[in-house]
């Protein structure tokens, strides 16, 4: 019900754009419930173009989405090069990027059934330029099959730093090299995202940096010098 009020709001909101109000009227009608602070990119460039705006919050549009309140978001090398090359979807501006994120549950889809409201999660999704993905943001809507419930022993920073570099190592080590107990391996050169996290044939996350998401861009200035050893974490408020 309270998805279908939020739907119903912002409808009323864009109709009443449409009969040429003020915009300082609008601003005053629009509920604040629609609306989140995010770190976006208009246009490809240097870090600078990474510019916090108040965007509308996104919404679930399918009975299998969840609205997550962001606590976290990692940065990635690749989200670094979508900001200076272009995102997979260019044409859709403003682009929120970064793909690994951590929060609370805060609305779910009638059909969700592993997730209820409060429930701590992390994840690895979006962030490559596609309409209401990205986690540099307030909020996000996740599918259901692409959450995973954050364990108590680990903080909401140390969630959102590693799903997509610890993915790879896995599936490099695990999927694909088909390790097992008592396997030896050697990893040359590992200072790449993934073999940052494998010491002694164990899964580990390190946590080198953390800014604030009103920081976005010194962050990621950070993470293009290549001078630090694990990840760089946005924590969001």
């Amino acid at each position: 019900a309270h998805i279908e009020e939020r739907k119903k709001a912002l409808e009323q909101y864009e109709e009443a754009k449409k009969t040429g109000k003020s915009a300082s009227l609008l601003e005053q009608q629009r509920p604040n419930v629609f609306q989140m602070k995010a770190a976006v990119i208009r246009v490809t460039g240097s870090s600078d173009v990474l510019q916090i705006e108040e965007i509308d919050k996104p919404l679930i549009e399918n009975d299998r989405q969840i609205l997550i309140k962001m606590k976290a978001a990692g940065i990635n090398p690749v989200d670094t090069k979508l900001r200076k090359q272009g995102s997979f979807s260019a044409e859709q501006m403003p682009v929120i990027l970064g793909c690994d994120g951590a929060g609370v549950v805060e609305e779910v889809g009638q059909a969700v059934t592993k997730f209820k409201v409060g429930d701590s999660v992390y994840f690895c999704n979006g962030g490559l330029g596609a309409k209401n993905t990205g986690c540099y943001a307030q909020y996000a809507v996740v599918s259901e099959h692409r959450l995973a419930k954050k364990p108590e022993s680990i903080s909401f920073t140390d969630a959102a730093a590693f799903p997509a570099a610890l993915i790879t190592a896995w599936e490099s080590l695990y999927d694909r090299g088909r390790l097992c107990a008592n396997s030896k391996v050697l990893i040359h050169g590992g200072a790449g995202g993934s073999a940052k996290y494998i010491d002694q044939g164990k899964l580990k996350v390190h946590v080198s940096q953390t800014y604030p998401l009103s920081q976005a861009n010194q962050a990621h200035e950070l993470v293009e010098t290549g001078s630090v050893t694990g990840k760089v974490v946005l924590n969001i408020d």
